[in-house]
């Protein structure tokens, strides 16, 4: 388990039955958008047009629960497990900072403690007892304080399976209703020009909440919420502040956003607004373990490495030629990356993520030279061999088999994409180099699949993609069924037409084996392996 900074004996401890029936569902009537003629002929400010034209808006299903990003309405069981106790409407008046009266419930309560327990090595950015203090004030909370309590709520709902009551479905129901209760919160006030440090914070949270919910789009769209606020709140500015804590927060909360926006370029080749990597301290809060900055250090080290010369290789659509610069540059970082990392000083959560980290990104610098055609089955260096992803796969497999389930269990979908990545490699890997004979990369693959099942987001999204992409090697390779026939694995039957079974094609041409130099065929299809790679 992670050595958090935590003092685990000073936690608000919540009984694990107290959130299972709280209270009923809001509800509220339905009403028209109204506006006067002294409203129509006049501009508004962005403040102005919230208050008088979006606050007194009802849903136009006159219900609470209807929301554009569930896209269902609500039912029986989303009633009865709704966190939200009171139906207060948005205020119109220009004194409101926020629409709701804000009350303290044991699911708050609950997600505050696991956001401290398990997610705080992954987001150091937060003085955990001014956070807990907020649980217990007296006062009613500013707009800002709400909505990072709800937010917080929110991630801990969707990314940790430590609510007994409520199963996968129920909790991302709830983490929707307290994402819309930020954005109702936003709308009652101007946050955009009164950004604060927990405004970036908020829309980071709901930006890995969405990611969680699988709405990769909205995922983007508050990350980058995210990095303008801080540009509005003056995160940068190191005179903004004289707290010396609270400019550190600043500047690891703005190197988070540097990596989280690097790890989307990757996943989703969405475009890049950080060019460079922002410095990052290496000192500790105080009261803070020292290991939480070695694993932030470490994971930041690894991230850099993507600079904007490999971003603008890896987002060209068309492909470019090798020069033998590219090939140093590449041989290079896989050098480095193959090196062992010093984890003696972090928490089995951050080892987790830095460690899978190191494996996925030796992947991806493999699959950028896919891309400029260096790999070959000659090549002195694995590296730009075709059998370099076994190799990443089996170390992958080391890595997974020395961390407890719980602290990769921590990371979400992210850590699991990571993994799907190497696992959809090795399984092309196989089927090309003819590695029939050799149980021991089967057992590898098997063990990938049974990391992957561990979660049940991770199971109906990856082990079903992999499942279906098992059945086409056997039906190529003349149906020995060897994928297939790996035992202790439960795979997911597939959905005919689903967007899963188009997600991704393979560059292998596997009626031969690799030439010397790639084929035609294989350096067309190289774009389409390493191009977009979006969630299914």
């Amino acid at each position: 388990m992670s050595n958090s900074p935590v003092d685990h004996h000073h936690l608000s401890v919540v009984s694990a039955h107290s959130y299972q029936t709280e209270f009923p569902s809001e509800a509220t009537s339905s009403s028209t958008l109204t506006g006067s003629a002294d409203v129509e002929s006049q501009y508004l400010t962005f403040s102005g047009f919230a208050q008088e034209i979006l606050a007194p808006w009802q849903d136009p299903t006159g219900i609470e629960d209807w929301s554009p990003v569930a896209g269902t309405s609500s039912s029986i069981v989303d009633q009865q497990i709704s966190p939200f106790a009171d139906s207060v409407p948005l205020s119109t008046s220009p004194d409101t900072v926020h629409p709701r009266s804000f009350a303290i419930t044991p699911v708050i309560e609950r997600g505050v403690a696991l956001f401290i327990t398990h997610l705080y090595p992954t987001y150091p950015l937060l003085d955990q007892k001014a956070l807990q203090s907020l649980l217990s004030e007296t006062r009613d909370l500013d707009r800002s304080e709400s909505t990072l309590l709800w937010s917080i709520c929110a991630l801990a709902l969707v990314s940790i399976d430590h609510w007994p009551t409520l199963d996968t479905d129920k909790r991302a129901v709830a983490c929707k209703k307290y994402i819309r209760r930020c954005h109702d919160a936003r709308l009652a006030a101007d946050y955009v020009e009164e950004a604060t440090f927990y405004d970036v914070l908020a829309s980071l949270f709901i930006s890995v909440a969405y990611f969680e919910l699988k709405c990769r789009n909205a995922s983007w769209f508050y990350l980058r919420e995210a990095i303008t606020l801080s540009h509005a709140a003056d995160l940068l500015d190191t005179n903004h502040t004289s707290d010396p804590a609270e400019k550190l927060r600043h500047q690891r909360t703005f190197a988070l956003l540097y990596i989280t926006e690097r790890g989307a370029c990757t996943l989703n080749n969405f475009p890049v607004s950080i060019i460079l990597p922002p410095g990052l301290p290496t000192d500790a809060l105080p009261d803070e373990d020292p290991s939480i900055i070695f694993g932030l250090s470490s994971l930041y080290h690894l991230f850099s490495l993507l600079d904007s010369n490999f971003v603008r290789l890896w987002n060209d659509t068309g492909l470019s030629s090798a020069t033998a610069q590219k090939e140093n540059e590449l041989s290079t970082l896989q050098g480095h990356l193959r090196e062992p990392l010093d984890m003696r000083h972090v928490s089995d959560i951050q080892r987790a993520n830095v460690l899978v980290t190191q494996q996925w990104l030796r992947l991806i610098f493999w699959q950028s030279a896919l891309k400029l055609s260096m790999v070959t089955s000659t090549a002195s260096d694995s590296a730009f061999t075709y059998e370099y992803p076994i190799e990443i796969a089996t170390s992958l497999c080391e890595v997974v088999k020395s961390l407890p389930p719980v602290a990769i269990q921590a990371h979400g979908l992210g850590i699991f994409e990571k993994q799907f990545e190497i696992a959809y490699s090795l399984l092309d890997a196989l089927t090309l180099c003819g590695y029939s004979k050799k149980a021991q990369h089967y057992e590898t693959l098997r063990y990938l699949l049974l990391s992957l099942s561990a979660s049940p987001s991770s199971r109906q999204v990856y082990v079903r993609t992999l499942e279906r992409k098992m059945g086409q090697s056997d039906d190529r390779s003349g149906g020995e069924h060897k994928y297939l026939r790996l035992t202790g694995v439960e795979l997911l039957q597939d959905e005919p037409g689903s967007r899963l079974s188009s997600r991704r094609q393979s560059v292998w041409d596997t009626n031969a084996r690799p030439t010397k130099e790639p084929s035609s065929q294989a350096t067309c299809t190289a774009a389409t392996l390493i191009g977009p790679m979006r969630a299914p």
